[in-house]
């Protein structure tokens, strides 16, 4: 599930929003074939963790991070488990991390 995460992450923060935009202006619908699809939470520590990851995502002067205790509160908050909540956030976090960097170096997505 963490592996799941990561690369969920690492689509939204990274290339990801560039290649859907290409997606809807060609009028395609990839389906389950998307990797923001196919990585979609189905759990709901995994949904839980998302929603708060993405909420608490703050720009720093080094680029994107996580505010890890905000949203750990917010995801225990809305039913995670704590344990698998924070092992989730790290997932995300690392995800994050991975995909703005890429991004950085690359902002066409290529």
């Amino acid at each position: 599930m963490a592996r799941l995460t990561r690369a969920r992450a690492d689509w939204h923060f990274g290339s990801g929003p560039e290649n859907c935009r290409g997606c809807a202006a060609l009028d395609r619908d990839c389906g389950l074939a998307c990797p923001y699809a196919a990585h979609a939470p189905g759990t709901v520590e995994g949904a839980a963790a998302w929603a708060a990851g993405t909420t608490c995502a703050t720009a720093t002067m080094a680029g994107l991070d996580l505010d890890m205790p905000a949203a750990l509160a917010t995801a225990r908050e809305m039913g995670a488990f704590g344990s698998v909540a924070a092992e989730l956030l790290l997932a995300m976090r690392m995800g994050l991390a991975a995909g703005s960097a890429s991004h950085r170096a690359d902002p066409t997505g290529h």
